[in-house]
């Protein structure tokens, strides 16, 4: 099952399930007309399947979505895609014919890596575009369209130091910043990402981000399927890109994030070394691992086996700052997989995990100290306001926050003490030494509850406290999402309910928004103000 890697949207795998009942193939394969392919060596090979325009118009968006990405299916087979237009009843993710960007430019050009046989030719009707090369013999994508130019100014304005949170070297600003004039891949995936990011976080959809989405995994997928040569770095980023786009895009009720469409088979590369080593590849880890720490807790599955360790051990010995943020980023994901995963999850493993957030934080360098610590002040000190008055309390000196204020002057320490307390509500949560039942369970439990409380409490106070870093947010929202029910003090769980607003609005995931399930619990409901 682990072969086959689907790609998010229109997915075609087979359903282990339907096989342990002795039939000959499974739902998704006997609906496409195709053996199924849990009975073959899987080839890993990637295909873009188009649906035909006529068909095309008979679909119909699933309510809440928005416009679904071309259609991209992956077989673990060399078997022939059937045609892929028809329409399924029991697939609620079927795609929808994409709004057109008012550019007339067509995308029916070479694009520089087709003029070294590395990209897929595509028959796709023509969608948003960039300018034609300046030359044959040195393809450019310069200059760009106002508004294509506009989408490149935003992702280095409001989204790259996402990516580039907590990496001193800032690997994505520079890699990306140096080829989105140069690869196709990276620059569709900039023009994608900016152009979803604006259209959930701003309402803005002059451009259609999903076929600028597909046209980066024409370019893409060759350098996915071709195992010879060895990744580089611009396929890294792209594929990180492509990775936080992917949840960017609205699920419908029963869908969850169970897999990464591109981002998955190059870290499985990366894992078995087919990969230049650089100081970029080994920041898109720590990239990747983030990611799987939130989807991995949203979600209650073990993260990638790939990324769990990222290159970080246990080790305490003496590093730079980064090195200790990686440590704690690291040793979240192992917690993650403690919770959820199908190791042990005895007393003896408890006490392993328990006693390096004991150590780490025991021997952290100096400088992850906060400079400043103190509990319940005024929210005007530190709160951010939002560009919605709506979405946050007013500014009042005469109300107090409940949350501790603690200030940092960088990244690092706030990263690293934000998964240091993920990792100590994870663990309360899952002691092996609760009582099942007796006397003494009522008041543990009450003890544990209040520890992660607090936890959550310090999460929150470092994401309030220290605004400029928007990745502490999401952390936060996390917190939140998984220790709201265990707050019920009305002040309290208004200021958290308008944190888990700002983290869902600033990001965009849609498998973030719990606010509606915590509004509802704590009795919110038209009683924000």
């Amino acid at each position: 099952m682990e072969s086959l890697l689907t790609l998010e949207v229109f997915v075609l795998s087979c359903e282990l399930g339907d096989l342990a009942v002795n039939r000959n193939t499974c739902s998704p394969c006997e609906r496409a007309g195709l053996l199924c392919s849990q009975s073959r060596q899987p080839d890993l090979r990637i295909k873009l399947v188009d649906i035909p325009s006529s068909k095309r118009k008979r679909r119909k968006s699933a309510p809440g979505r928005t416009s679904a990405r071309p259609k991209v299916v992956q077989q673990a087979t060399r078997s022939e895609l059937v045609d892929a237009g028809e329409d399924d009843p029991g697939n609620r993710s079927s795609a929808i014919p994409p709004t057109r960007c008012p550019q007339k430019r067509s995308l029916k050009r070479p694009l520089a890596s087709q003029n070294q046989g590395s990209a897929v030719p595509s028959d796709h009707d023509p969608g948003p575009s960039v300018s034609a090369p300046a030359s044959t013999a040195s393809p450019q994508f310069w200059p760009l369209s106002r508004e294509e130019a506009r989408l490149v100014k935003y992702f280095f304005t409001n989204l790259v130091s996402w990516f580039d949170y907590c990496i001193p070297d800032r690997h994505f600003q520079t890699v990306v910043g140096a080829t989105v004039t140069k690869d196709p891949s990276i620059l569709f995936a900039v023009l994608a990402i900016s152009a979803r990011h604006r259209e959930l976080t701003m309402g803005i959809s002059s451009c259609n981000s999903h076929e600028y989405e597909g046209r980066c995994l024409e370019v893409l997928i060759p350098s996915l399927n071709d195992t010879s040569k060895a990744l580089d770095d611009s396929v890294l980023a792209s594929a990180m890109l492509l990775r936080l786009l992917e949840e960017m895009s609205e699920p419908t009720e029963a869908q969850v994030f169970t897999s990464h469409a591109v981002s998955t088979p190059i870290l499985l590369q990366i894992k078995g070394g087919n990969v230049r080593p650089s100081g970029f590849s080994d920041a898109a880890m720590i990239v990747a691992l983030r990611q799987e720490i939130v989807i991995g807790n949203m979600v209650k599955r073990a993260v990638e086996p790939s990324l769990a360790s990222c290159n970080a051990n246990w080790s305490l010995a003496p590093a730079d700052d980064a090195t200790w943020t990686y440590r704690m980023i690291a040793h979240a994901a192992r917690v993650t997989t403690f919770a959820y995963g199908d190791g042990p999850k005895d007393k003896l493993e408890w006490d392993r995990l328990w006693q390096y957030v004991l150590d780490w934080e025991q021997r952290k360098p100096d400088s992850f100290q906060p400079i400043h610590y103190s509990h319940r002040t005024q929210l005007w000190t530190f709160r951010l306001r939002p560009e919605n008055p709506g979405d946050a309390p007013s500014a009042s000196a005469n109300r107090d926050s409940l949350l501790p204020v603690i200030y940092y002057t960088y990244d690092c320490p706030i990263a690293g003490q934000q998964y240091l307390q993920l990792s100590r509500i994870l663990l309360l949560a899952h002691d092996p030494r609760l009582p099942s039942l007796g006397m003494g369970r009522a008041q543990y439990l009450q003890k544990q509850e209040e520890e992660m409380r607090n936890a959550v409490r310090v999460i929150c106070g470092i994401a309030m406290s220290n605004p400029e870093y928007m990745p502490a947010k999401l952390t936060a929202g996390l917190a939140i999402a998984l220790g709201g029910e265990l707050f019920d003090d009305p002040e309290e769980t208004r200021e958290l309910m308008h944190l888990v607003a700002e983290a869902e609005l600033h990001v965009g995931w849609p498998c973030l928004k719990v606010s509606h399930r915590l509004r509802a619990f704590w009795g919110l409901e038209g009683n924000l103000e």
